[in-house]
């Protein structure tokens, strides 16, 4: 599940796999809190949930890659 703009704070935010994570985390495509929060996980683990903020007012919109 991906949304729309939330707020003026909350641009995205996605439901997570935490089995794909995991996956990603072990072949080393992920970075940032994202690869933090990723460590903690075993395939077992509930879904995460990630909130994507805007940095500042202005809001530039990128391509994101699927976990498969």
């Amino acid at each position: 599940m991906t949304s729309h703009p939330v707020n003026s704070e909350i641009a995205v935010f996605q439901n997570l796999a935490a089995a794909q994570l995991v996956e990603v985390y072990e072949n080393d495509g992920l970075k940032g809190k994202l690869k933090e929060v990723a460590a903690g996980l075993d395939e077992e683990s509930n879904p995460v949930i990630m909130l994507v903020k805007y940095r500042d007012s202005s809001v530039t919109y990128t391509q994101s890659a699927k976990l498969e």
